[in-house]
C-alpha cells in the first residue's frame, strides 16, 4: 500500500493498475497529517481540520507561492510541487469530508497524469490541483476562494431545520 510520499508511483502506471495499487482514502488521509507537521514546523502554525483553518491554508500557499516562484532564482523539483499539493489538498478534502462527506477518486481521463478529486453529490473536486495551481499561480488561484465557493453549495442542506 502506498503512503502520502508515495503518490508519485503513479507516474507511468497504468491506468487499470492505479486504483488497485493506491488505498486512496488512507493515502489522502495521512496526507492531510503531514500536511499538519510540515505547516507547523515550517510556519509554526497548527491546523485542526476546522472549517477556519483553510484560511490558513490559504496563508500558507501564499508565503509558499512567494517563495518558490516570486524569491526562488532557481527552478523547484516539480516532485516537491506535487508533494505539498497533495499534502495541502489532502488536508483540504479531508476538511471537507468531515463536514460535508465525500469520497477519493482518481481522475483517469489523462492515463499519463491521474488526478486526485474528491467526489461528492456528483461533484468532483480537484483539492490537490487547485493547490498546485495556487503554489504556482498565486492567490487567483485561491484555495480559501475555491472551498468557500464548495461549502456554499452545501451548507444549507446541512444547516438544522427550524421548527415555526
Amino acid at each position: 500500500m502506498a503512503h502520502a510520499t508515495d503518490l508519485l508511483i503513479l507516474e507511468g502506471m497504468p491506468s487499470e493498475q492505479i486504483n488497485q495499487a493506491i488505498d486512496l482514502e488512507q493515502t489522502m488521509k495521512e496526507c492531510a497529517i503531514v500536511a499538519t507537521q510540515f505547516v507547523h514546523a515550517n510556519c509554526n502554525l497548527l491546523l485542526d481540520f476546522s472549517e477556519a483553518s483553510i484560511a490558513l491554508v490559504d496563508q500558507v500557499l501564499d508565503e509558499l507561492h512567494q517563495k518558490i516562484v516570486l524569491d526562488n532564482e532557481d527552478p523547484i523539483d516539480p516532485k516537491i510541487v506535487v508533494f505539498i499539493s497533495n499534502w495541502l489538498g489532502g488536508y483540504v478534502g479531508e476538511v471537507f469530508k468531515q463536514h460535508y462527506g465525500g469520497v477519493w477518486k482518481f481522475d483517469l481521463r489523462d492515463p499519463n497524469t491521474p488526478a486526485i478529486e474528491l467526489a461528492f453529490d456528483q461533484r468532483s473536486m480537484a483539492f490537490p490541483g487547485r493547490v498546485f495551481h495556487h503554489l504556482l499561480g498565486g492567490a487567483e488561484s485561491s484555495i480559501l476562494f475555491y472551498y468557500e465557493q464548495l461549502s456554499a453549495l452545501y451548507l444549507p442542506h446541512y444547516l438544522p431545520h427550524s421548527s415555526s
